[in-house]
């Protein structure tokens, strides 16, 4: 059966949404890895770069669901008590650093459900979406491009709250760096901006 114009218009728009869409995923996908691999290290300067190896390698093959849930587990953190928590596997003579942040109960759980959320959009736009789809209407078109339109926002205030925490966990790395190479590869602890803080 011949297909209209503007079906045919309207069914790449809703395409391209997905494209989009998936792309912005993987961003925060990405990101998420980023953080979640730099978050915490222990090391000398000879072993700074092999412990980061490590640590990406370690993130690489893990889902966007698993990665958001050590979101909340290992950065996104509950109050809870003491001032701050070292880095695992500390070894005399090493360095080290934790990166956490510390948000109230109510905010944690919020932002955990809407990220699980999005994780749920995600797999259902890769896994189930044609199945479901009206595509063969120029109406069932129009709803899919909005939904798209709609869930594109939702990814992109995610991205955003979670770019905050990676602009000021880059400085903190870099305060780190300078500070190891000013003390002449000397043990410099807890990275004074790693410590957790309240939002």
């Amino acid at each position: 059966m011949p297909t209209s114009p503007d079906l045919t218009s309207a069914r790449n728009l809703a395409y391209q949404g997905v494209g989009r869409n998936l792309l912005q995923f993987q961003r925060l996908e990405l990101l998420l890895k980023y953080l979640l691999a730099r978050h915490q290290g222990s090391y000398t300067h000879e072993t700074m770069a092999d412990e980061l190896k490590r640590r990406e390698e370690a993130v690489e093959r893990k889902t966007l669901g698993v990665l958001a849930g050590d979101l909340f587990e290992q950065l996104i953190l509950k109050p809870a008590a003491g001032d701050f928590v070292t880095a695992d596997d500390v070894a005399p003579g090493e360095a080290s650093h934790r990166f956490g942040i510390t948000i109230t109960e109510e905010l944690h759980q919020e932002w955990q459900s809407r990220l699980k959320g999005l994780v749920d959009e995600r797999n259902r736009l890769v896994h189930l979406s044609l199945l479901t789809w009206d595509l063969n209407t120029l109406e069932g078109c129009q709803a899919v491009i909005a939904a798209l339109d709609e869930q594109r926002g939702r990814i992109a205030t995610e991205f955003e709250q979670v770019k905050r925490y990676h602009e000021f966990f880059t400085q903190c790395l870099k305060e780190l760096h300078e500070d190891m190479m000013a003390e002449g590869n000397a043990p410099v602890g807890l990275a004074p901006c790693g410590q957790r803080f309240s939002v």
